[in-house]
């Protein structure tokens, strides 16, 4: 009996190529290709080796096993190439945001080295201002400076110049009194900031106060008191007298270290001497003008003299005998000079 034409005895063998495309055009839906029986596709899948029965039974239930297995094989590529875009979008993504945000600018360092705050200098003096800056990113010279004074922005009369080390010089003169703040900024390319401030007390020194010594003119028995008749006063408050003095006495032109107070002992001094003093006050911040008064040390009048004469009855005959006595005041020149005396 001839074989049925249902039946195909040998499988048509078809290249692996062909049958994927075929494959691609059933999955795309091409209604061309479409097979209700699925003998065309059981053709296309059965094995070229497969018994005449199991060709028919492929071809029956082949196709539905090899659309799946295309449309799976489809949907994982499908599927393969969405999560595989997907995931290097996302990854690309997270690669721009991690660089963003790996990468936060910091604001300029600023510091004074000269002078130290709260410094106090007297009025007309220079004073050497030296600060240091510096960025993470810019070179110190690509900065932005400003230099404010006592709160206002200096309007370029002091020259910031800065080094490659980030090193700034300048000198000033002090030439008003008070305690003035100076603030340096330094700014980079993205509007971030630092400053540091730094504080200068310019102080007048007291004037001088008023001094006299008493007695105007001293003997060797005398002692020696500075008086001040005006006391100094503070030239920032313009009339607050000061009460605390210091005192310096000479023995002609040398200090005498030990004699710091107001008094000169008497015996101390000798005829002949000159003496001086010199006397100032301190504001709290620097010692002031000093104020001085000299005198010159009077001899003192020798002390009375005793005499004695012996014997007390005297004859033709006696033997008088002189004594005489002087006060240790008594100037060796007048004890020298002084004698007993007779006929």
């Amino acid at each position: 009996m001839a074989p049925s034409s249902l039946h195909l005895r040998r499988p048509l063998a078809v290249p692996v190529a062909l049958a994927l495309w075929l494959a691609g055009c059933v999955h795309d839906n091409v209604p061309s290709w479409a097979s209700d029986s699925g003998a065309l596709d059981g053709a296309v899948h059965a094995s070229a080796d497969a018994p005449p029965d199991a060709g028919t039974d492929v071809a029956a239930d082949g196709g539905g096993a090899t659309d799946a297995a295309v449309d799976s094989g489809a949907d994982a590529d499908a599927k393969t190439a969405g999560d595989s875009g997907g995931a290097s979008d996302v990854a690309d993504a997270g690669d721009g945001i991690d660089a963003e945000d790996a990468f936060v600018n910091l604001p300029p360092s600023v510091t004074w080295t000269l002078p130290a705050d709260a410094t106090v200098v007297q009025i007309d003096s220079e004073v050497t201002f030296v600060a240091q800056v510096s960025d993470d990113v810019q070179a110190p010279t690509e900065l932005g400076l400003a230099l404010s004074v006592d709160g206002k922005l200096d309007a370029g009369s002091v020259p910031l110049k800065v080094s490659a080390k980030g090193t700034i010089t300048f000198t000033l003169l002090m030439q008003n009194p008070g305690k003035h703040s100076y603030t340096l900024s330094a700014t980079d390319y993205d509007n971030a900031t630092a400053s540091a401030t730094v504080t200068v007390l310019v102080n007048i020194a007291a004037g001088a106060p008023v001094v006299t010594i008493t007695p105007a003119w001293p003997k060797t028995t005398d002692d020696l008191q500075a008086v001040i008749v005006q006391p100094a006063v503070d030239a920032e408050s313009g009339s607050m007298p000061l009460a605390a003095h210091s005192y310096q006495w000479y023995r002609y032109a040398k200090p005498v270290e030990d004699l710091q107070g107001p008094t000169v002992p008497a015996d101390r001094t000798a005829a002949g001497e000159t003496w001086r003093v010199e006397v100032w006050a301190n504001d709290g911040s620097a010692a002031g003008l000093p104020a001085t008064a000299s005198v010159t040390i009077d001899n003192s009048a020798p002390g009375p003299v005793t005499l004695a004469l012996a014997p007390t009855e005297i004859t033709v005959a006696s033997t008088v005998t002189c004594a005489w006595g002087a006060p240790a005041s008594t100037p060796t020149a007048i004890r020298s000079a002084t004698r007993c005396a007779g006929p």
